[in-house]
Order: C-alpha cells, then sequence, then structure tokens
C-alpha cells in the first residue's frame, strides 16, 4: 500500500499540473474528471516502487493506463481525452524535474486506448471433451491418447 505522503505528494503534483496552461487547453469536462483520474494515475505507475519515484518505466505506466479504464466509470468524451491528458501530464513531470522518462513514454501512452470495457476470451473452436476422438489423428479417445500429454 502506498504511504500517505506519497499520495499526498502525488496529489500535489496533479493539482500543479491542473494550473498549467497545457492542462487548462483541454476540454472542460476532461477537467473535471483529471485530478482524480492523474492521481490514480501516478499511483498506479509510480506507487510500486517503494524506493524510487524518479523514474517512468514503460511497462508499469502501460499497466497503470489500462488497470486506470477498467476500474472508473466516466463519460465518452473524457476516456478520449485521457491518452491524451497522461502524456501531457507525464511530459509535464519531466519537464519540471520531478520524474525521468516521461517525455519518451508520453510518445507511446498518445497511442495507447484506454479500455473501459474487460474484453471476453472466446474459445476458437468447441470444448475438447474426454470421449471425444482425439484431435491428432490417432483414432484413440481422447482421454486414451493426448490428454496427459497435456496435463
Amino acid at each position: 500500500m502506498i504511504m500517505d505522503y506519497k499520495l499526498e505528494k502525488f496529489q500535489n503534483w496533479c493539482s500543479d499540473y491542473c494550473m498549467s496552461d497545457s492542462f487548462l487547453a483541454m476540454n472542460q469536462v476532461t477537467r473535471e474528471y483529471a485530478p482524480d483520474l492523474l492521481s490514480r494515475f501516478l499511483t498506479e505507475a509510480l506507487g510500486d516502487n517503494e524506493v524510487d519515484h524518479s523514474q517512468f518505466e514503460l511497462g508499469s505506466v502501460s499497466r497503470a493506463f489500462q488497470s486506470m479504464g477498467a476500474n472508473l466509470n466516466i463519460p465518452t468524451s473524457v476516456n478520449q481525452d485521457c491518452s491524451e491528458l497522461c502524456a501531457g501530464f507525464l511530459e509535464y513531470l519531466e519537464n519540471t524535474g520531478r520524474v525521468g522518462g516521461g517525455n519518451s513514454i508520453a510518445s507511446v501512452v498518445r497511442e495507447m486506448k484506454l479500455s473501459s470495457q474487460v474484453k471476453t476470451l472466446k474459445r476458437p473452436g468447441s470444448k475438447l471433451n474426454r470421449n471425444d476422438p482425439c484431435p491428432c489423428g490417432s483414432k484413440l479417445k481422447y482421454k486414451k491418447c493426448c490428454m496427459n500429454l497435456l496435463g
């Protein structure tokens, strides 16, 4: 769990960005949701690293961005602006000297789309039962042939 002083520091960074010129250029609805979105994003991206909060890593930023969309109920217009919001925030943090790696990762974040729905996995074919013929073509039942090989 992230410590209170780190959370307060992250919230201060978010509120500082919310007063910047690049933030004020965004639409009104996005600006309303931004402090909460950015605070969650930053907590997810940097919160796991207990020692060093001075550098972003692409993997943690990507996971933070995707998990942020799955856990929030936000309007569609905000959902569409979210990648630009997070990318601008990353650039702001690096340009102000708070965290490194923001400019390079911002370009990747701009290309990401926030998925607000969990995608359902579909099986490409029907489920293989124990008594079905084995798919390897041996003319034996699956339970007598390859079932034990696959675990």
